[in-house]
């Protein structure tokens, strides 16, 4: 049996869906890089104002749902007094341009007060808040339903990023 040579229009096409996977790929890691970093650099800055706790990621970084364009959810856990967090936050908030952000906003008036910001590096976009626990098992249980069954991840995504065009029948059969 010899082999057939491939044709030139497969073969781009091919070459063309490898190369934007592999940008893909790489795109992914260092976005990954970058919040792992963002992550260490609040943590860091957590020790300095002497707090007792750690930072953590949660959402769609630490559950698999996260996307090219996702934000990064991070929150400190930590031993405090629940009126502290408006004070914490702005503990953070007077040092984070030091520290390569930008664009710090105060938002204190929602139901779980945040800064949001964006990091100067990798240009992504940051909420950052206090003791949120609930959000961190609400990620947890999430990623452990990914874990159980691949389906989750993609109903996930789909749920997501609005995606409306699967009628009923193929979401039934996907799940």
């Amino acid at each position: 049996m010899s082999l057939q040579p491939i044709d030139s229009q497969v073969l781009a096409v091919l070459n063309q869906e490898l190369e934007s996977h592999l940008v893909s790929v790489n795109d992914q890691a260092r976005r990954e890089r970058s919040a792992t970093r963002i992550r260490l650099i609040l943590n860091g800055l957590s020790r300095e104002l002497s707090l007792k706790g750690d930072v953590h990621m949660f959402g769609s970084f630490s559950n698999g749902f996260k996307t090219g364009t996702s934000d990064l959810d991070v929150v400190f856990i930590g031993n405090m007094e629940s009126d502290s967090a408006h004070s914490v936050l702005g503990q953070f908030g007077s040092r984070l341009a030091d520290l390569g952000f930008e664009n710090v906003t105060k938002i204190f008036q929602a139901n779980v007060p945040l800064l949001k910001l964006s990091d100067r590096k990798s240009d992504m976009e940051v909420d950052f808040c206090i003791n949120n626990e609930l959000g961190v098992r609400n990620s947890m249980l999430l990623k452990t339903y990914c874990q159980c069954d691949d389906r989750v991840l993609q109903l996930g995504r789909l749920v997501k990023t609005g995606q409306s065009d699967m009628n009923w029948w193929e979401l039934q059969t996907a799940v």
